[in-house]
């Protein structure tokens, strides 16, 4: 061989060999590469797995990452001699298959990609999978990252409760919300401001037009039930611009709600008023309305919950209240002209003068007696009236502010019991002020004893048992039919065992006994409770009173028994009481039968 020959060979040799050498630093880079992906995933939790087709199986782990095993629970060994497929349960398969042809064949496909796989365990693990496609050792290959979204799923799924609980306490609250943004109207105040205007409420009152133009625009974009029906329409239509219209004709509410907007332009985040509204019947409905600003949301006002209550039946007693105090005062004055015109007749006979006088004093003392246990008694009425509207109040306050859902549903529990109670109050002071004067009718129908009486038991059985006390009832199975109002009937026996369960202790003992007496039905509640003192048993049946001391628990406002004695005596029955301190009641009553 000639030396240039040799001299080719030889550079031949060389370029072969630095071509050697560059390809072997491009695999150490490469692999170095791959080292620092496989930490960086293994510290961020995800495993990292090389998937190659060998041996007519698809997708066979020739790489898997530390991270992997500790998902699966299999070893590196065991994982290195099956297909990944195998691990993925069936409903996923297909498309796991189908996702690793693309990727091997070079075709883009959306990245992430979720299913589940079945661990060594037999436990369903979900996991999230992002792939490429990539060359290992000199294949073809898919380079799967893999990360455990077990506990992300797990906390997807208590955020969807805790929503779903959210939205049904939302729906179902007795009060109706709106979720509104107010952002367009603070832009306006603002702007006002910007101008200088000072007298907002005195810029409104004579641009009324443009104040109702920015109120249109504020956006209301979740309601609940009862907010959805309280006008009858959907806050969203177009119909909602008209109900603010008529609401803001009248100048109270126009007032209430500027004033409103001024409070929140000064920072104000909880607000109330009161508002009138006339439905499409005519009917005049009373809102108590609040203004709750959302946490983070007083910068630009974005998010907004009004609540808002339906006092039209409260707004109701409040006026008979009225009407009825205004109608006792005419009687007071009515009566006062009487004594009067009574005592300058009678003082014509100077014979009579003393016990004129005598007479007339002790009238005068009646009548200020009578005057101050009304006066006390309207005392009474506001403070029960307030204690449970207080309570509704603070409850709808709370139920706005972050809560667990125990505490809502104890508010919402509360709310409903304080309500029940209010009426019961209301109910039995309009009943006696009817009867008092002479307002009181009876709905007369033909009533079955045995019927009415097996409801009255049935009512307070449940109660009966929670407290420890046997509550039975003892009547012959032939009693005969009677005429009268079977509701306030009914009334009067439930009033009776109330109060004796009120004040019977656990494993205590009543029962209603009911029998025919001559031409009339005897019908008898008897405790073993705590009786009642004899400085109280005169007073029983007398409205207006709190019996101070044993068995103190009658009523609320002490006109529970002073109804029932006068609903009885108007079937032209009576009632009767025989107790004594310590040693249980026997409340009685007689109505006559049907002739």
């Amino acid at each position: 061989m000639d030396k240039v020959s040799l001299k080719s060979n030889k550079e031949e040799l060389i370029k072969k060999l630095e071509f050697l050498q560059q390809r072997v630093s491009e695999l150490e880079e490469t692999e170095d590469r791959y080292r620092t992906l496989i930490e960086l995933g293994t510290k961020i939790g995800e495993a990292i797995i090389m998937l190659q087709d060998a041996d007519g199986k698809e997708g066979m782990h020739t790489y898997v990452s530390s991270q992997w095993p500790q998902i699966t629970g299999y070893s590196k060994e065991e994982l290195l001699g099956m297909s990944f497929f195998d691990l993925v349960i069936p409903k996923d398969k297909d498309i796991s298959i189908k996702r690793h042809r693309q990727k091997m064949s070079g075709k883009t496909i959306p990245d992430l990609f979720e299913l589940t796989i079945i661990c060594k365990d037999s436990k369903e693990v979900p996991v999230e999978v992002t792939s490429a496609a990539t060359n290992y050792r000199g294949e073809n290959a898919n380079v799967a990252y893999i990360r455990d979204i077990k506990e992300r799923k797990s906390m997807e799924e208590n955020l969807r409760n805790e929503r779903d609980k959210y939205q049904s306490l939302f729906e179902n609250v007795p009060i109706a919300v709106f979720e509104s943004d107010l952002s367009e109207l603070k832009i306006y105040i603002d702007s006002l401001l910007a101008k200088g205007v000072k007298d907002l409420k005195k810029y409104w009152d004579d641009n009324e037009a443009e104040l109702l133009i920015h109120i249109k625009r504020i956006s209301t974009y979740n309601s609940n039930k009862v907010g959805r029906s309280l006008h009858k329409i959907n806050p969203k239509d177009s119909q909602s611009y008209n109900v603010q219209k008529q609401i803001l004709s009248n100048k109270e509410n126009a007032d209430a709600i500027k004033n409103n907007f001024i409070k929140l332009s000064k920072g104000a985040t909880h607000t109330e008023h009161y508002t009138t509204y006339i439905t499409p019947e005519g009917d005049i409905r009373y809102h108590y309305v609040q203004d709750h600003m959302a946490k983070g949301c007083e910068s630009d006002w974005s998010r907004d919950y009004v609540c808002i209550t339906d006092i039209t039946e409260l707004k109701k007693y409040e006026i008979e209240l009225l009407d009825y105090k205004a109608n006792l005062e005419k009687m007071v004055e009515t009566r006062t002209r009487e004594l009067e015109a009574e005592i300058k007749n009678r003082l014509k006979a100077e014979s009579k003068l003393e016990d004129l006088l005598r007479e007339e004093g002790e009238l005068r003392i009646e009548l200020e007696k009578q005057i101050e246990e009304r006066a006390q008694f309207m005392r009474l009425i506001a403070h029960e009236m307030k204690t449970p509207i207080a309570t509704l109040l603070a409850s709808s306050d709370l139920i706005n502010e972050t809560l667990s859902i125990q505490q809502i549903h104890r508010l919402i529990k509360q709310v409903n019991e304080n309500i029940i109670d209010l009426s019961d109050r209301v109910n039995e002071l309009f009943d006696l002020a009817k009867g008092e004067i002479g307002m009181l009718h009876l709905m007369e129908q033909e009533i079955k004893p045995e019927e009415m009486l097996t409801e009255i038991l049935e009512r307070f059985d449940s109660r009966a048992k929670q407290q420890g006390v046997e509550l039975c009832g003892h009547w012959p199975s032939n009693l005969p039919t009677i005429r009268g109002d079977r509701q306030r009937i009914k009334q009067v026996i439930i009033n009776l065992i109330d109060n004796a369960l009120k004040n019977t202790r656990q494993n205590g003992n009543i029962s209603l006994k009911v029998q025919v007496q001559r031409k009339e039905l005897l019908i008898e509640v008897n405790d073993t409770g705590k009786g009642i003192s004899d400085r109280n048993l005169d007073n029983i049946f007398k409205p207006y009173q709190k019996h101070n001391g044993t068995n103190a628990e009658f009523t609320g406002m002490g006109l529970g028994l002073a109804l029932s004695k006068m609903l009885v005596e108007l079937h032209g029955g009576h009632i009767w009481v025989l107790s004594k301190e310590g040693a249980g009641s026997n409340f009685g009553l007689s109505l006559p039968l049907k002739k």
